[in-house]
């Protein structure tokens, strides 16, 4: 997995994606904008985060499974350009592998088989038989490896966090985020602070997935 940030907002002046933030919250308190980005904040603090939508980030993400790809377009607040299978050649593409698979010991020689197969398959219909890349691929699994850009506002951004950054959510699309995050860091620390798993979101920390991980108590044992 390779992840990039290759473009984020920044103003005329060269403002940073907090000092937008900024300006543009003091303007539903008819304010001055301050240095220390207090109003922006501040907002964040007593969740009024429209005013992050304000600025967005662009993403180059690499060598990630259909499998991810699938569950990261569920979040609708984004743009996505992704690598075609239409009209690009996956013979020689290398599937991404799940951890739990890969660490058996005896299952794993039967899953690469049975990739070896499918990718001698795929190269067969689209060789030997002509049948279009954009038909061959329906023989393609989950673990094909894809090339995506990704662009998503700060709000979304956080929002998608606490869903992805979650010890529940599923380890490859878990990792992409902690990359995304390391990203964010780097050019806006104080956004990167706020990508946080949703437990984590609240002032009081609480687990709202009915299978908890048991990092933090459940909302009705907290009000208990």
């Amino acid at each position: 997995m390779q992840v990039k940030l290759i473009a984020y907002t920044q103003g005329v002046k060269g403002q940073m994606p907090l000092d937008i933030v900024e300006r543009c919250a003091s303007v539903c308190y008819n304010s001055t904008p301050t240095t220390t980005h207090k109003i922006a904040k501040g907002c964040a603090k007593s969740g009024h985060m429209s005013v992050y939508e304000h600025v967005s980030f662009t993403f180059m993400i690499e060598d990630v499974s259909r499998a991810l790809l699938a569950q990261l377009t569920r979040h609708r607040h984004a743009a996505y350009s992704v690598q075609s299978q239409r009209y690009c050649d996956m013979s020689n593409c290398r599937f991404v592998i799940p951890d739990s698979i890969e660490n058996l010991k005896y299952a794993d020689p039967y899953f690469l088989a049975c990739l070896d197969e499918i990718r001698d398959t795929y190269v067969q219909l689209t060789e030997d038989f002509n049948v279009p890349k954009e038909d061959a691929r329906a023989i393609l699994p989950n673990a094909t490896p894809t090339t995506l850009a990704f662009t998503v506002n700060a709000r979304a951004l956080v929002a998608i966090s606490g869903q992805r950054l979650c010890n529940r959510a599923q380890k490859e699309i878990r990792e992409l985020f902690q990359s995304i995050k390391k990203e964010v860091a780097v050019v806006c620390p104080e956004i990167a602070a706020l990508m946080l798993p949703k437990c984590e979101q609240h002032e009081v920390p609480f687990c709202e997935e009915s299978n908890c991980c048991g990092k933090h108590k459940r909302l009705t044992e907290l009000v208990k």
